[in-house]
């Protein structure tokens, strides 16, 4: 009876180490859609440059619409870019939907005032623990008359109004002109990080944006090269 007790005892405890070491894995590292379409040098280098990153496989819902604005420059995508930190642009527009049943994939779609930047998601996957989420972007977009695809990488903490804290790196992977001192947008395999200057994504009720007065500031944008 006593060696019964003991076998149980050891039999249990296994079972709840083994269920602690799953849930433990469950609150870091990444699923593996994210790692095949992010490479770990790119997440260290976002790291090292101020953005937030964070892993996890139990992210909250986060669909809805937001309004990140005005934008703040964090981080310039390399010494010799024309952009300096604390460069201040106008926002963007988010829309996050169709958000999986496990939380883990959602769609994506942004514009900025005039339409000047706008993007669509191809494939998008989140990570975080509780309130706190990272989604990883595949996009394609136009700026400028250029075709691009980027790797966006969005954080934030979802609150009761908004997306707190919330940032946004364009990482250019690739684009339809040739680097140089004339392009339109930053150098492939580069990218800026910025993030909401007032602290919070607003959450909104429509995917639509006010008509901008004109202004030089709206042909600027996250991804645009040294020549504008």
């Amino acid at each position: 009876m006593k060696k019964n007790l003991i076998t149980f005892a050891v039999f249990a405890f296994s079972v709840l180490l083994m269920s602690g070491c799953k849930k433990k894995n469950l609150d870091v590292g990444f699923a593996p859609e994210i790692q095949k379409i992010v490479p770990q040098n790119v997440v260290d280098d976002l790291r090292a440059r101020g953005m937030t990153i964070n892993e996890g496989q139990k992210p909250p819902t986060i669909e809805g619409v937001y309004l990140a604005s005005p934008y703040e420059l964090l981080s310039p995508y390399a010494p010799e870019d024309s952009y300096e930190k604390g460069k201040i642009i106008t926002g963007y527009l988010y829309r996050f939907t169709g958000q999986s049943d496990d939380k883990k994939k959602v769609q994506v779609n942004y514009k900025r005032d005039g339409d000047v930047d706008a993007g669509g998601g191809l494939g998008s996957f989140v990570s975080g623990n509780g309130n706190k989420f990272t989604v990883f972007a595949e996009v394609q977009g136009t700026v400028s008359g250029v075709n691009y695809t980027s790797l966006d990488v969005f954080s934030g903490e979802i609150t009761p109004n908004g997306i707190a804290d919330f940032q946004h790196t364009f990482y250019i992977v690739e684009k339809s002109e040739s680097d140089g001192p004339n392009a339109e947008l930053i150098p492939v395999n580069s990218g800026r990080v910025w993030f909401d200057n007032d602290r919070i994504a607003e959450k909104v009720s429509k995917y639509r944006l006010a008509v901008p007065e004109k202004s030089k500031d709206i042909y600027t944008g996250s991804l645009v090269g040294n020549n504008q």
